[in-house]
């Protein structure tokens, strides 16, 4: 093995030991030395890699939201290398849903997340630099939707991008309502088609 692979091999061992401390003890029981412990590695190296539990913390916590970033980008790669009208549909598709337990996971982590983030600079930084790669993102998607299906956009881009941000939150607050008076899949799916057949149909 490779000096180069060996370190590649150490830097995912703290990331998953890190990952697991975490879920283990939530995001302010993260200890840097149990985490080395875990990892069979030491402290320093961990500062090597991540300069700071702050910074161990906004990779380990970012993750899953920079994975699902790289989806939307590949979506909205499709959308603009295709031609003729989109299916909208494959679009909803990438959209959150009520009843999707990995989403439902994703929101409530991400709000964990931005509390963290409060005290967190390294953190906020990188989740900075998320939310201008996913507007960025969104901004591209909704100008190739509306150049394949011909429609003359006659509403702020960035609020419609900033508007489709909004709905993984939109989902938190629907959790918090009774069952019986919570939006369900298909009442979100019918959200989605109608807005974005009103701007981009």
């Amino acid at each position: 093995m490779t000096s180069a692979s060996v370190e590649a091999s150490k830097y995912e061992l703290i990331v998953t030991a890190a990952r697991q401390e975490i879920e283990d003890r939530g995001i302010v029981g993260l200890r840097v030395q149990e985490v080395a412990r875990q990892a069979d590695c030491s402290v320093s190296l961990i500062y090597r890699h991540f300069t700071s539990r702050d910074g161990l913390l906004a990779h380990v916590l970012t993750e899953d939201y920079a994975r699902n970033i790289d989806r939307w980008e590949e979506l909205a790669d499709s959308v603009e290398a295709g031609s003729g009208p989109v299916d909208f549909e494959a679009i909803i598709d990438q959209l959150p849903m009520p009843q999707s337990a990995y989403m439902r996971k994703m929101r409530w982590s991400r709000v964990q997340t931005l509390a963290a983030s409060v005290d967190n600079e390294p953190l906020r930084a990188r989740l900075s630099d998320l939310a201008r790669k996913f507007q960025s993102i969104s901004d591209r998607l909704i100008r190739a939707i509306a150049r394949r299906n011909g429609v003359t956009m006659t509403f702020d881009v960035a609020a419609f991008a900033q508007l489709t941000m909004a709905f993984a939150f939109m989902l938190i607050h629907n959790e918090l309502l009774a069952p019986d008076e919570q939006m369900d899949d298909d009442a979100m799916r019918a959200f989605y088609r109608d807005i974005i057949s009103r701007y981009l149909g």
